[in-house]
């Protein structure tokens, strides 16, 4: 598959943060339970901006350092389209060892919707702004119409994040919040207000933090048996007049195994009904 190996390494929260606030509504024990599955999160909110370079961004003209093409489809042979790109260096928080900077590129000719499908690609760099652009940046493609019924790509369009940094737990459905937590419906609803709360609403697209799909996650574990540690969830409906599948949002997901040779280089997958 293309791309290089992504291996994520979740930070979970030192005693140094206050894991719970005093007056969460939880007991000493869940407190406990809670502070030791926190973990570190960015959210990210999108909004029509002036383009960086090296931003965090959907749509938009990617950072294509100097020497290298840009990107065509391996399946179609067409120039695929920058979906997103993700500035961990530039968002705090450098999940993955050695990827400062994320571009994801898709093809939305052939609509690919996980990595085992062909017409994506992910190019990763090390303090990007150590490198040379070219002189000239790619211009962003021409709008295509509609494909298949379901995606309209409207690559003139550019959203730039900004971030907040912060915490996150496990949705409620999670196998150990269901029993130390959320035992019963007043307790599971305790829980997400609770969880709102700590993510400041709810948290469509983020760096970190916890796996949380719209609907059931299509992988859960590498093939070497390792549970997958959540990169970057990204949500297109609530930001662009494009949406990837049918609800819009992509998952990005790593073996946090550093010696696992049995896996992918790297998971993600859209929703689809």
């Amino acid at each position: 598959m293309p791309g290089p190996k992504l291996v994520p390494c979740p930070e979970k929260i030192s005693d140094a943060f206050p894991a719970l606030p005093e007056g969460a509504p939880f007991t000493a024990k869940e407190k406990q339970y809670l502070a030791g599955r926190m973990l570190k999160a960015v959210y990210l909110n999108f909004a029509p901006g002036a383009e960086g370079l090296l931003a965090t961004k959907l749509g938009g003209t990617p950072f294509l350092p100097a020497g290298e093409t840009y990107p065509s489809c391996p399946a179609c042979g067409r120039p695929m389209h920058c979906l997103f790109q993700a500035n961990f260096q530039e968002a705090g928080y450098r999940l993955v060892p050695g990827c400062d900077l994320l571009v994801f590129y898709f093809c939305f000719h052939c609509n690919p919707l996980n990595y085992e499908e062909p017409g994506w690609e992910i190019r990763t760099y090390r303090e990007p702004e150590k490198l040379e652009p070219p002189a000239v940046q790619p211009p962003p493609l021409p709008d295509q119409q509609e494909v298949k019924g379901f995606i309209v790509p409207v690559t003139g369009a550019c959203l730039t994040a900004a971030y907040r940094p912060g915490f996150d737990l496990p949705q409620r459905f999670d196998a150990g919040v269901q029993k130390q937590v959320a035992r019963n419906p007043l307790a599971r609803q305790r829980y997400t207000d609770y969880l709102q709360e700590l993510r400041g609403g709810l948290a469509a697209s983020k760096i970190g933090g916890w796996l949380e799909c719209e609907q059931d996650p299509l992988y859960t574990a590498c093939a070497c048996g390792a549970e997958l540690a959540h990169i970057v969830t990204i949500s297109t409906s609530n930001y662009t007049p494009w949406v990837v599948a049918d609800i819009g949002s992509l998952y990005l997901a790593g073996c946090p195994a550093p010696d696992c040779q049995e896996g992918s280089s790297v998971y993600w997958w859209v929703d689809w009904s």
